[in-house]
C-alpha cells in the first residue's frame, strides 16, 4: 500500500488515514512533518494538522494538545510515539548527562503529553496509545537507559489502570 521503509510516525499516519481520521501530528522536523501531513490527506485523512513540536519539553506538550483541541473541538485518542536511543555502553559515558535527552523524549514526552490531554479525553471517553519497546523487558547493555525510559513508561501507564478514560 505504501513504501516499506517508513518511519513509525509515518505508518501510524497513514494506517489511520486510510481509514479516515482526522489527524494532529507532532514532530520536531518541520518539513518532514509537513510531508508526512500531505501524504496523510493523500491517504484519505478528511483533516490533517501538522505541529512542529519537541515533547522534551512540557510547553511544547502542552501547547500541542492546546492546538490540537482549538483546531478540532476535540481530543479522541492519543498515541504517544516519540522515541530516541544510544547505543552507547553506560559504563563507558564520560559525562552521563548525555543521557538526559533520552528519559525527557521517551519517558517524561509521554508523560507530560497525557497530563494535558487527560481532560479532554475523559470528555471524549478517548483512548491512549503508548509504543513502548521489547528492549524494555530484554535490555542490552548498550540500550541501558532506552530501556529503562521505555519501562518506567509501561510502568507508569499501567499504574494509571483505566483511571485515564
Amino acid at each position: 500500500m505504501w513504501p516499506a521503509k517508513l518511519s513509525s510516525l509515518q505508518h501510524l499516519a497513514y494506517e489511520h488515514a486510510t481509514r479516515g481520521a482526522c489527524l494532529a501530528l507532532c514532530a520536531r522536523r518541520h518539513k518532514s512533518l509537513g510531508q508526512v501531513a500531505d501524504t496523510a490527506c493523500q491517504y484519505g485523512s478528511p483533516k490533517v494538522v501538522a505541529i512542529p513540536a519537541d515533547v522534551s519539553n512540557v510547553d511544547d506538550c502542552k501547547r500541542l494538545v492546546e492546538e490540537t483541541v482549538n483546531h478540532f473541538g476535540r481530543l479522541d485518542h492519543l498515541v504517544n510515539n516519540a522515541g530516541i536511543s544510544t547505543g552507547a555502553m553506560f559504563e563507558e559515558a564520560t559525562d552521563i548527562t548525555n543521557f538526559r535527552p533520552i528519559m525527557e523524549t521517551n519517558f517524561w514526552g509521554p508523560v507530560y503529553t497525557t497530563h494535558f490531554a487527560l481532560p479532554y479525553l475523559r470528555r471524549s471517553k478517548g483512548k491512549i496509545v503508548v509504543m513502548s519497546s521489547p528492549e524494555a523487558w530484554l535490555p542490552t547493555p548498550r540500550t541501558a537507559v532506552y530501556s529503562a525510559s521505555k519501562l518506567g513508561l509501561e510502568i507508569f501507564y499501567d499504574s494509571l489502570g483505566g483511571t485515564y478514560t
